[in-house]
């Protein structure tokens, strides 16, 4: 059934004031994570970069258990332009990955985490490309884990899952 624009805004009038009366509710008894997780909406605190859907991209960080072309499409049905999707997804690029290029990024707004070699070069102190982010978390793109099975894994399905999760998702949602 398809309602007129007045109706429309009228349903999201209701909608809007149902959902802030629940979030009032949850925030008095100290519920509003499962609120937030209700609603798919991560609440990242000051201190992280404004995301720019026209210049920033996501980083898909890990060996695909299917083809890449699959995963491209995949974006493109949500309504992501598939050239704002960067995948390093190859052995040894992600060996030689330097984790420093990510720190205050403004190329990336998220970080999809998959399965990757045990340790890559440029780490310093660091033994893993995850435990550097999982350090100091503002001051790189937001890190999503692709889990199947309790391993790091990317399959098509936790990938569409991670992609809805993304700074840059919640933003091309807010452009459209």
């Amino acid at each position: 059934m398809m309602y007129s624009s007045r109706q429309i805004s009228e349903i999201k009038l209701k909608i809007i004031n149902k959902i802030s009366r629940e979030v009032d509710r949850a925030n008095l008894d100290g519920t509003v994570g499962g609120i937030l997780e209700k609603y798919n909406i991560v609440y990242e605190e000051f201190g992280t970069i404004p995301v720019d859907t026209r210049t920033m991209k996501i980083l898909v960080f890990g060996v695909l258990s299917g083809k890449k072309s699959d995963y491209q499409l995949a974006v493109k049905k949500m309504g992501i332009n598939p050239d704002h999707v960067h995948f390093i997804d190859n052995y040894h690029e992600l060996q030689k990955y330097p984790v420093a290029k990510l720190k205050n990024s403004v190329e990336y707004s998220d970080i999809l985490f998959g399965p990757v070699p045990h340790s890559q070069n440029s780490m310093g102190n660091t033994s893993s490309f995850l435990a550097t982010i999982k350090q100091s978390p503002k001051e790189y793109p937001r890190l999503i884990e692709m889990v199947a099975n309790n391993k790091l894994k990317i399959t098509k399905t936790n990938f569409e899952h991670a992609i809805i999760r993304t700074r840059y998702y919640e933003n091309v949602d807010e452009l459209n």
